[in-house]
């Protein structure tokens, strides 16, 4: 899988479950795609699930770290 794959997933996952939001999404498609980079992310200031205000700083973060 790609970053470009992740990214993808995530709008897949959004259009089946449209009651998430996309920093819940995000993180949850992370955290099944690579879990080794999800754990770097939890619970850091860059981690999406509770605020999507970090969508932006979280991406940029994956894909670094793909």
């Amino acid at each position: 899988m790609t970053f470009k794959d992740y990214i993808f997933d995530c709008l897949q996952f959004h259009l089946l479950y449209p009651k998430q939001r996309q920093g819940q999404v995000a993180f949850n498609v992370l955290a099944d795609a690579r879990p080794d980079i999800s754990e770097k992310v939890q619970g850091t200031e860059i981690d999406p699930f509770y605020d999507d205000e970090h969508l932006l700083a979280f991406y940029d973060f994956v894909a670094k770290s793909w």
